[in-house]
């Protein structure tokens, strides 16, 4: 949906089909392996630990609407720029470490991009949910239990069976 150093957009292709009508990502980040397809359709929950991050899906999940991101303003080559969103698009690792960013060529066209890209697909995010936190307080998913082996009534009936003998 946006750009974000790690993120897993070109490997997202060789991860499995999702075997359950919910996927949870518990990094969320880009949330790449959710927009995979039609994985998007699914029932989505995401977990991110950093707030910054958090508060990005935040907005687009709950409030941004296709206007509001249309509205946000173009990137000027050789303006600084403090917002998040932005820096994450300077296609470093070395982004994350900064509070204001140097708009660069590449930045610019990035965010370009972006934009276009938020607005293209913000309605495959509406029905998603976001939680702040680490992925280890987690919700259950419900139906991820244990799956159930071809046979498996037939070895219950058989030792059944055997325990009656």
């Amino acid at each position: 949906m946006f750009y974000y150093y790690g993120r897993k957009k070109q490997i997202a292709k060789y991860y499995p089909v999702p075997n359950y009508n919910t996927i949870i990502e518990p990094f969320a980040g880009a949330a790449a392996y959710s927009l995979y397809k039609n994985n998007w359709k699914k029932k989505v929950i995401l977990i991110e630990k950093d707030k910054k991050v958090f508060d990005i899906w935040n907005w687009l999940i709950y409030s941004a609407t296709v206007d509001d991101i249309k509205k946000m303003p173009e990137l000027k080559i050789g303006e600084k720029s403090s917002e998040f969103l932005h820096i994450v698009h300077a296609a470093t690792k070395m982004a994350f470490h900064f509070k204001t960013i140097k708009v660069t060529q590449i930045l610019a066209r990035n965010w370009e991009i972006s934009r276009r890209v938020l607005a293209e697909n913000l309605y495959k995010i509406k029905h998603w949910k976001i939680i702040c936190g680490d992925y280890k307080n987690s919700p259950p998913a419900c139906g991820m239990g244990k799956k159930k082996k071809r046979g498996d009534n037939f070895l219950r009936r058989r030792k059944s069976r055997l325990s009656t003998l």
